[in-house]
């Protein structure tokens, strides 16, 4: 009897132990003898009662019920899978909230709630270029707490919170996205954060222009392109171009690398028939991934077009088929052959050629042909007919597209035993098998010239007995026979030679020498002296020139200056003398002398000036001598006398008068 009492009395006691530790309902289904209770509260430490209380637990089932306070804050709720689960409590009244969870064991969780204030509004931050002075500014949430101070805490993309407040000024250090936060806190606890994201960004330049440059003749050309532009302001980027110039399409060999390059930029060094390409891009200096623009590109080739001016090539853009300079069939040399076809209905085709004026015998040959067609065709082929002893190979272009610029090279050899001459090669482009466009030059097959080099037993201009003594025996301080050194190197054998040889050698010197400065002295009169400073001048050599020659063979500079000066003030009174005649022409009141009549008129001469009908026998001035160019009406002077002169028009730069001899 005193055992079953004992029993219910704890069975009694166990439910009473149950319901005193918060036993509320549970979610339908779930039976777990579990409770999660505890007490709501605002910050001041007041009960919350009345607001809902929301209990989740990580467990796949039996995870969520709800529960309202009491009057004291408090709350339960019972039958949850919480065991080793993470548990987690939200108190909900009017617009406040409250949150706290946690993790463990057992079978009954505590967990009390402090309302926490509203989270803060935030300022939407803009995306930006600068990187500096970016304003992060929001609104405080309220706090539901009465006697509570609350106050904010930012998040200033480094993802730790410090106590701040708004607004508050940053800067960053990257071009990229970013995220800042802002949460409001009481005594006890703080908001949700508030989270906002911005970028700052870098817009990349756009791309330079280049000119679209085909061809040259020199060793040397002259870069020159547009720089591209930079939409970023606030601030405003500083830009600079980058140019790489190479032989090689993918650049990955560079002739010229400049990482601050400026238009225009010379390159030098160029070979005749080569492909070069250059590119540049503009950059700023922010330093961002994308801080240059795309590489604009172009390529060239060269050409040895000397003999061709080069305001002459190409002069082909609307003819059927025509040759520039002197290539083509009716010229010689092709060293630069350019024509056109097409038209109506057909393609239109532009070619240009460019092969050497001369080869010589056993040359290997590369004629380079730029090709341009302003439609798709299919398959382009090139072609070389030549004469016998010389070989070429055929070159194609496949599935052409139209406007696209092609490079080929047209290779062949000449042979080594080619008779010496001038030789037709004819030049056919075909499409799809038929030929199109053809036109015919020639070259000029020359004799080959070894290149010299040492051991080749012959002493050349750039050797010498220092640099080659297998070719270059004289100077090496022995008398060699063998070599044929005993009249042919006297700086090797003079002690060998006999003595009556050395005086008959010295006593022809010295009648030479004597002969020569007789000789010199007749030659230097006046009137020889004069002569030879005409001529120089009608050749158009400049009075400096003149001088330094004639002390290099003797002259006195002072005669030299004396003869100059009386040729100068004679040429000086003749063209005063012609400008006079010309004025009293044009005078209306007067009547119109003819030529000869005004040949008959006494003129005033000059000191040292010959009379009128004694032409001085120097070239026109506007003609010939590059320092007399102030003279518009001198050549129709003197082409009224002297109508058997050529009609050439003068060279720029030459002065009214010769020039003082400094």
């Amino acid at each position: 009897m005193r055992k079953e009492f004992l029993l219910v009395a704890g069975l009694v006691l166990a439910i009473a132990i149950f319901h005193s530790a918060g036993a509320g309902t549970g979610p339908p289904g779930c039976s777990l003898p579990t409770v999660v209770d505890g007490y709501a509260y605002y910050a001041n430490g007041t009960p919350v009662s009345g607001a809902t209380v929301t209990v989740t637990t990580s467990a796949s089932s039996c995870n969520s019920w709800s529960s309202t306070t009491e009057s004291s804050g408090y709350y339960d709720v019972a039958a949850l899978d919480i065991n080793g689960k993470t548990v987690t409590s939200t108190a909900a009244k009017s617009t406040y909230d409250g949150v706290n969870s946690t993790t463990g064991s057992g079978s009954i969780q505590r967990l009390n709630i402090y309302m926490r204030p509203k989270t803060p509004a935030l300022a939407d931050v803009a995306n930006r270029h600068n990187k500096t002075g970016i304003v992060l500014s929001w609104i405080s949430g309220s706090e539901s707490a009465a006697g509570e101070s609350p106050y904010d805490q930012l998040d200033n993309t480094t993802g730790i919170f410090y106590t701040k407040t708004s607004p508050s000024t940053i800067s960053v250090s990257s071009y990229t996205a970013y995220t800042w936060q802002a949460k409001t806190c009481n005594s006890k606890v703080c908001s949700a954060a508030s989270s906002d994201s911005f970028t700052v960004f870098n817009t990349a330049p756009t791309a330079p222009a280049l000119p679209d440059i085909n061809y040259t003749g020199n060793t040397y050309l002259s870069l020159t392109w547009n720089s591209g532009t930079d939409s970023d302001t606030a601030p405003v980027d500083t830009l600079h171009d980058e140019l790489q110039f190479s032989n090689v399409s993918d650049f990955s060999a560079l002739m010229v690398d400049d990482a601050s390059a400026t238009s225009a930029k010379t390159v030098y060094n160029l070979t005749s028939f080569s492909t070069y390409y250059w590119r540049v891009r503009t950059c700023d200096d922010t330093g961002a991934s994308n801080d240059c623009s795309s590489w604009a590109t172009d390529s060239f080739f060269t050409y040895n077009c000397s003999e061709v001016p080069a305001e002459q090539c190409p002069t082909c853009t609307s003819c059927p088929s025509c040759s520039c300079g002197t290539g083509g069939s009716s010229g010689g040399g092709g060293s630069y052959t350019s024509f056109s076809g097409g038209g109506g209905g057909s393609a239109s085709y532009a070619v240009i050629l460019m092969a050497p004026p001369e080869l010589a015998q056993g040359d290997s040959f590369a004629f380079l042909v730029n090709f341009r067609a302003d439609r798709n065709l299919g398959n382009v082929s090139f072609r070389l007919d030549t004469p016998s002893g010389i070989t070429s190979k055929k070159t194609d272009l496949l599935s052409y597209e139209g406007n696209a610029e092609k490079l080929v090279l047209l290779s062949g050899r000449i042979a080594d035993n080619l008779p010496l001459g001038k030789y037709t090669f004819k030049f056919i482009v075909a499409v799809n098998g038929i030929d199109t466009v053809q036109t015919g030059f020639f070259v000029v097959i020359k004799k080959k010239v070894p290149t010299p080099f040492c051991g080749d037993s012959i002493c050349d201009e750039s050797e010498s007995a220092d640099t080659c003594i297998q070719d270059c025996h004289c100077g090496n301080g022995v008398c060699e026979s063998e070599f044929g050194e005993e009249n042919a190197c006297i700086r090797d054998c003079q002690l060998t030679l006999a003595p009556f040889v050395f005086w008959v050698t010295a006593l022809v010197i010295a009648m030479s020498a004597l002969v020569f400065y007789v000789y010199k002295d007749l030659s230097h009169s006046t009137k020889e002296l004069a002569s030879y400073i005409k001529n120089s001048l009608k050749r158009g050599e400049r009075p400096e020139d003149i001088r330094k020659k004639l002390i290099e063979v003797g002259y006195p500079n002072k005669r030299i200056t004396e003869v100059y000066e009386a040729i100068r003030k004679k040429y000086n009174a003749k063209v005063a003398q012609m400008m006079k005649q010309k004025r009293a022409a044009q005078q209306p009141q007067k009547p119109q002398q003819s030529q000869q009549q005004r040949q008959q008129q006494p003129t005033r001469l000059q000191p040292g000036q010959q009379p009128r009908q004694q032409q001085p026998q120097i070239i026109k001035p506007q003609q010939r001598l590059p320092q007399m160019q102030q003279y518009p009406n001198q050549q129709q002077g003197q082409q009224q006398q002297k109508p058997q002169q050529s009609q050439q028009q003068p060279p720029q730069q030459r002065p009214q008068q010769y020039p003082q001899q400094k």
